[in-house]
């Protein structure tokens, strides 16, 4: 089993080293924009840890692998995710893709939006179900998530339910 962890402030370096290993072309994809390493310590520095869902995968010698950043604003949840060159085709997208699924559901968002434009990623947005609302194949995929079922009234028999 491969391990997803949450990540909080004192990561940061780590988060940092992670996205900075990643070349002008895997940034342009992550961020959908040019970033230098001065940006990349911004972005990290701007990211709160107590709002928002920071996750990543490690590697057995304590390299962030993959990572995964989830801001929710207004039951709308976006992420970004990337994964080093070295670990593609390891399954670890696959991995943090389906945990920000599961992750967004768990923190009320309603609808979950994937800017990405890497191939991968959409590949993966497209088999969990994203749709694009718009024909502009640069344009965000979404992802509605249904509310969660209630919970059964503790003095309800859920077999009652079957009858």
């Amino acid at each position: 089993m491969i391990a997803v962890t949450r990540l909080g402030p004192a990561d940061g370096p780590r988060l940092c080293r992670h996205l900075q290993a990643l070349d002008a072309d895997d940034r342009m994809l992550r961020f959908g924009h040019a970033l230098d390493d001065d940006g990349i310590t911004r972005y990290v520095a701007r990211i709160d840890f107590a709002r928002d869902t920071v996750i990543g995968i490690e590697s057995a010698d304590g390299t962030l692998a993959a990572l995964a950043h989830l801001g929710v604003r207004a039951g709308r949840a976006d992420f970004g995710l990337s994964v080093l060159p070295a670990y593609r085709g390891c399954g670890l997208g696959w991995r943090m893709f389906s945990r920000v699924v599961a992750c967004s559901r768990r923190v009320g968002a309603t609808e979950l939006v994937c800017q990405s434009a890497n191939p991968a990623v959409v590949h993966m947005a497209a088999v969990f179900g994203f749709r694009r609302l718009l024909a502009d194949p640069a344009a965000a995929l979404v992802l509605a998530l249904p509310d969660p079922a209630p919970a059964p009234h503790p003095l309800t028999n859920p077999a009652d339910a079957l009858a």
